[in-house]
């Protein structure tokens, strides 16, 4: 249901694909939801904290993130195989 104010409104939900409408109608049966309802677990449980606003991240958020990560100084200058004791080999040395 589509919620608009205080009414809510039935929307239709068209799928033009066969193998779509199968898989679909195919959940639905296994589950004993409606296909609708089935399809709105599916795409929740497939795109985790897409249900709740409270877990999305967004981009510019990530971004920053990455930009602090980016402008920590560096601890140790040496390169990360020889930190992990790996030879230009790429076995342990």
């Amino acid at each position: 249901m589509y919620r608009k104010n205080k009414w809510a409104v039935a929307v239709a939900l068209d799928i033009k694909n066969a193998a779509t409408d199968r898989l679909a109608r195919e959940l639905a049966a296994a589950t004993g939801e409606t296909i609708t309802e089935a399809l709105r677990l599916a795409v929740e449980s497939g795109w985790p904290g897409f249900g709740s606003a409270g877990a999305r991240t967004s981009s510019s958020t990530r971004w920053r993130r990455s930009c602090v990560a980016d402008a920590r100084a560096t601890l140790d200058e040496r390169p990360s195989e020889e930190i992990l004791g790996y030879g230009p080999d790429g076995l342990p040395a």
